[in-house]
Parts: C-alpha cells; structure tokens; sequence
C-alpha cells in the first residue's frame, strides 16, 4: 500500500512492544497465506505473504522502482530465492523487523527513507544487524561510499545491473555466511 493510513480495529502499538507486526489479514479464510505488515506507528505498510518455503534463502529487496523490484523478484524466485519487495526504506525496515531475511538488497535513493538511513537502522538493531546488505543503486562507488561507516553494507552493485549478477552476489555472501 502506498499511503499509511492507520487502522483504528488494531488500535496503536503498545509502548512496551513497538516492532512491527506482521498480522493475518480479516479474509484470511479465504487467502489464509496473506497478511499486513503493521508498523511502529500502528499504519499498514505492507502485504505479505506469510508462506516461507522450507530450505529456500528469503531476500528482501528494498527499492523504489517498481520495474527493478519486479524484474530481480521474478528471476530470484525462479532461481530458489523466497523473495519479498518493499517500495521504499520504511517499508523495508519494518519488514525487516518482523520477519527473517537472509540477504537484503537496498537501493540507495527512496522517498520516505533512503537506503543509507535504512541500512543504519538496520545495523543498529540487534534483531536485523547480522542480516547482510547489497546496496544495488545507480550511484557511482566514489559518491556511494560518503557514508560507509555509518551504513556498513555487506556489498555494492552499480545499476543497471543484470539479475544474473545479483544472484551471483547474493550466493556468495550466503556461501561466506554459512562457512
């Protein structure tokens, strides 16, 4: 969804536990596989699928365009990757937040949050900072890097960049990781 209209039925998150939730829709019933994610602020920011496939890595791609996501989410799904798309940093992290990820591929430049804030989050915390992230962007490495330290991505691809290379990369920190 793209705007954050709150939901007043699930009432505003509880000071002592603010991470998102992820909440099985009403029509569950009928689609028991589909769910909202429900940020710190008590407002919908995503829909999920809440199936995981047994043994397969989960990648979040975290980016702005919707041709990129759609295109890197179908080639890494037919290659064995359970795959998840957020459109932009907030999205991303509160996804991040609630659900298990293996590899998060961010995007640089994003309304709402961008991905060097998004990465700082995400290292920041303990429950996403072990995640590793491949920044994927258009921006050159020289202008990438301003932030690095604070941002401590696991990884840099300049865009365009072919899927096959992105699954190369995510492969071999997935390799790196389980070594």
């Amino acid at each position: 969804m793209d705007d954050w209209t709150p939901l007043p039925a699930f009432g505003t998150p509880r000071a002592v536990d603010r991470r998102p939730k992820s909440l099985q829709t009403p029509g569950a019933a009928k689609s028991p596989v589909q769910g909202l994610v429900i940020g710190r602020r008590g407002a919908i920011v995503s829909s999920v699928d809440l199936r995981r496939a047994a043994g397969r890595p989960r990648v979040l791609i975290i980016d702005d365009a919707e041709d990129n996501r759609d295109i890197y989410r179908f080639f890494l799904a037919h290659d064995g990757f359970d795959v998840e798309v957020a459109a932009d940093g907030e999205a991303g992290v509160a996804l991040a937040e609630c659900r298990p990820f293996d590899v998060i591929v961010m995007d640089l430049t994003m309304p709402k949050m961008d991905g060097w804030e998004a990465t700082r989050r995400l290292k920041a915390d303990a429950l996403t900072q072990a995640i590793p992230i491949i920044i994927l962007t258009g921006y050159p490495a020289s202008a990438a890097k301003r932030d690095e330290q604070a941002a401590a991505w696991d990884a840099y691809l300049m865009k365009p960049c072919l899927p096959e290379s992105l699954e190369a990369e995510i492969r071999r920190i997935l390799s790196v990781r389980s070594a």
